[in-house]
């Protein structure tokens, strides 16, 4: 069951995630990396345009990574889309980059543009 911390909506057909934070405008690391390790697979099921708005995640690590590019490969075989947008943390930001995963994951400043490119990709 995922936690009350996860919110999701939908705009133009595109699947929006994004995570609660704490009073310092944070998300609480241990609660993203449990959600991509056991709900996020079932959470994001069928869907085939998804967003991540990773506002207020400081760090992701490989046991968040490892799902999010088996979903993006499922994604993808189906011709859809899958983005992040909301990158702001300087942490996330340079393992981002360290990982290359920069150049893997489609990322966007904000929601609005994150969900207008991936609306705009017909699945097939």
């Amino acid at each position: 069951m995922v936690d009350a911390f996860v919110n999701e909506s939908e705009r133009d057909g595109v699947k929006i995630i994004s995570f609660e934070n704490d009073l310092d405008e944070y998300a609480d690391p241990d609660k993203i990396r449990n959600f991509f390790e056991n709900d996020f697979f079932e959470f994001t099921s069928g869907t085939h345009h998804l967003v991540i708005d990773l506002n207020g995640v400081t760090t992701l690590d490989s046991a968040c990574f490892s799902p999010l590019i088996e979903r993006m490969q499922v994604i993808e075989a189906t011709h859809g889309a899958m983005a992040f947008c909301g990158v702001t943390a300087q942490r996330l930001i340079e393992i981002l980059s360290l990982t290359k995963f920069d150049q893997v994951f489609d990322i966007f400043d904000s929601l609005d543009e994150a969900v207008e490119a991936v609306a705009s990709i017909n699945q097939e």
